[in-house]
């Protein structure tokens, strides 16, 4: 197992060799370039590795609903159609503003604050602080096993606001993003982004996906600072499955 863990750290300095040569190149991101490539069964002294890295600027950061301690509307807004897109309750994201902000006052009709928390047969408080980890939504009211795993694929907790990459980012968050999105042009764009990405902020106002009366690009970029990394590994009897941050800043990145 010990020696499991130091390739999951070569696993993580490989990762950030990729992402700092990939930035090196380009000032934008999608997934038509070297770091978008799954490695399976490498072959290792006594055993294999495998592992990839995605985008998490591809997914909607939890943390951005709010904006010095009040909930951003935009983001709120598109939060609440992302849940509905995956036949969710939008209600939950009463819920979820009422985890991360610092107070106690109830959101209507469906927050919950640590009254709620406490009420139950294991009782906990609320965190009344940014989510560290996804898997928190498990804690919070209206969220079942079920419901997480519908909405996990498309989410982060990233520490810091960042813009959503269009050039990563799945049809369902796009979707989440832009109201009355032209589903044709929609399907157009998943098809050539690989090959044609839009460069910047610029191309993004110009490109007709996003040009549309009352789109609001705040929040939507092509490039990305946040990466994970998965690496599942194989050393005789033994197995270790590993998940990292990484980021991406001044050409160089960290875990």
């Amino acid at each position: 197992l010990s020696q499991l863990r130091l390739m999951a750290r070569g696993v993580e300095r490989w990762a950030g060799a990729v992402l700092v040569r990939d930035g090196r190149n380009s000032l934008f991101d999608h997934t038509g370039e070297s770091w978008n490539r799954k490695v399976d069964n490498l072959p290792v002294e006594g055993g294999t590795a495998s592992g990839q890295i995605t985008d998490e600027q591809g997914r909607f950061n939890l943390n951005d609903l709010l904006i010095d301690g009040r909930p951003d509307p935009l983001r709120v807004e598109r939060f609440r159609r992302l849940l509905e897109h995956l036949q969710l309750n939008p209600m939950l994201a009463d819920a979820v503003l009422d985890w991360i902000d610092k107070d106690e006052l109830v959101r209507v009709p469906g927050g919950a604050e640590s009254a709620s928390y406490l009420a139950k047969q294991h009782p906990y408080r609320a965190a009344n602080a940014p989510i560290a980890m996804t898997s928190e939504l498990l804690l919070v009211e209206g969220f079942s096993q079920a419901s997480f795993l519908a909405l996990e694929p498309y989410v982060s907790a990233l520490p810091f606001r960042a813009s959503i990459n269009v050039n990563t980012a799945s049809a369902t968050i796009l979707r989440a993003m832009i109201p009355d999105i032209d589903d044709m042009r929609l399907r157009q764009f998943l098809t050539e982004r690989r090959d044609a990405p839009i460069e910047n902020v610029g191309e993004l106002r110009e490109h007709p996906l996003f040009s549309g009366q009352g789109t609001e690009l705040d929040g939507l970029g092509t490039g990305s600072d946040w990466f994970r990394v998965e690496a599942a590994l194989n050393l005789r009897r033994a197995r270790l499955e590993h998940t990292a941050l990484l980021l991406r800043r001044d050409d160089e990145t960290r875990v």
